[in-house]
């Protein structure tokens, strides 16, 4: 048993949010948890920041930068096609709102 524990291989896709002590994803809840003290010790937002807005920004980034929407669906683990990535989660950042309306001029 030990020598096959020996061979698991540990964050095969090198994901951010990985225990390496435990080897497993780090939970919801402990990364809120973080994002809490970390945005309380340097005063980051006045709003709460929470592992799903993280989510939401990485997925209107991805849309910015004109990636392909069943891509992003995939990535995001929505079905193709459905309303959700566009209607809830993908939001227009105030700089690519402002480059937009200079390319317009």
């Amino acid at each position: 048993m030990e020598e096959e524990l020996s061979k698991t291989e540990t964050n095969t896709y090198n994901l951010l949010f990985w225990d390496y002590e435990n080897n497993t994803f780090i939970s919801g809840n402990e990364l809120n948890s973080w994002l809490d003290r970390i945005n309380k010790k340097y005063k980051i937002s006045s709003r709460k920041i929470h592992n799903h807005r993280l989510r939401h920004d990485r997925i209107t980034q991805w849309k910015e930068a004109n990636m392909d929407m069943e891509a992003i669906q995939y990535l995001a683990g929505h079905v193709e096609g459905s309303n959700i990535t566009t209607d809830v989660y993908i939001d227009v950042s105030q700089e690519y709102a402002f480059n937009e309306l200079e390319k317009a001029m």
